[in-house]
């Protein structure tokens, strides 16, 4: 009995051995095709696909100021809104003809730390993304200068010359200019405006506004003069005119809450499925006129949350991309 067990361990000894090795080779793969499944997840994220989860934690982790973040930007329309629900980020088609496409983003042109990789990292999302219409704070004439270069297929309008200010970029395939108006603040200490544009896209006449607010905790009063003047703008359009502000507004909840909005504002966030990375984006809408076209908002998404190469961010800002559909429902919201 001993010869036979010490002959069947000896012989078990090679096995032994290869059951290591191919296990050590098994584990060797699962780790590679671990490592790929990341990469490639990384990679779906760029082109748009991420998750809310994810999204959320970007914004809490990742930003040196999340409140400025989460209260600096305020997507709004003046517009008919049904009941929506919440939408899986994704580009638009440009089949889609019936829906607007929007980014607006504060891209930090005066820090020039990394500038030009910066840059081009925001063209690269403009070209991802592919919208019909972008709202741009922060910028800068050699800023300027080269979106013109990169971005022939947009007609860019100018909020400002000198220092930082505001602009618009306007697909020309889609959006045709009627006219174009800088509102000046009054009493802004910031060189702030009101960038405002009156368009027609699908034959539907839309007046497009973009403002950076007077930045500073300090400045609150002048913030609440910056949003009376943007309040009067929506209240003086035209019944037939969708209004769409979006900006970096500075704005906190207390300032908002003790100038007021129009009863007619509706919470896109709220539209939407009350998605965490999207919160304070809003609309308003006028009262609705039968048979009047009016636009729906059906889809929100943040942008930028990825680091470019250069080891920055595209901006301090995230952009926030959003997409309308043509209404022409009769009747009441």
């Amino acid at each position: 009995m001993t010869c036979l067990h010490l002959h069947i361990v000896i012989l078990s000894k090679p096995l032994l051995l290869l059951s290591l090795l191919c296990l050590f080779i098994g584990l060797s793969l699962y780790v590679c095709l671990f490592k790929v499944g990341i990469k490639i997840l990384n990679l779906d994220r760029m082109g748009g696909a991420r998750t809310c989860k994810h999204t959320f934690n970007h914004i809490w982790v990742e930003t040196k100021d999340t409140k400025k973040v989460i209260y600096t930007h305020w997507e709004a329309a003046w517009v008919h809104c049904p009941a929506a629900s919440p939408a899986v980020a994704q580009k638009p088609s440009e089949k889609e003809d019936f829906k607007l496409s929007l980014i607006t983003w504060n891209v930090d042109g005066f820090d020039l730390e990394k500038r030009p990789e910066r840059s081009i990292g925001l063209v690269k999302y403009l070209n991802l993304y592919n919208p019909d219409v972008v709202f741009l704070q922060e910028l800068v004439p050699p800023y300027v200068q080269f979106l013109k270069e990169q971005l022939v297929n947009y007609l860019m309008i100018e909020g400002g010359r000198k220092g930082c200010f505001t602009g618009m970029l306007l697909k020309k395939s889609r959006v045709k200019l009627v006219e174009s108006e800088i509102v000046a603040y009054p009493t802004t200490k910031m060189m702030r405006n009101l960038l405002v544009t009156q368009v027609i896209v699908n034959g539907q006449k839309l007046c497009l506004m973009t403002s950076h607010f007077e930045s500073c905790k300090e400045n609150t009063a002048e913030r609440l003069n910056q949003l009376h003047v943007v309040k009067r703008r929506f209240k003086c359009a035209p019944d037939d005119v969708t209004v769409v502000f979006g900006g970096d507004t500075n704005l906190r909840d207390a300032e908002v809450t003790k100038v007021g909005l129009p009863a007619t504002v509706c919470d896109v966030w709220e539209r939407l499925g009350k998605q965490e990375h999207c919160r304070y984006t809003i609309y308003l809408r006028p009262a609705i006129r039968r048979g009047v076209p009016h636009l729906a908002p059906d889809h929100m998404a943040l942008v930028g949350l990825e680091k470019l190469d250069c080891g920055r961010y595209t901006s301090d800002h995230w952009g926030i991309y959003c997409t309308f559909s043509q209404d022409l429902q009769r009747g009441h919201l």
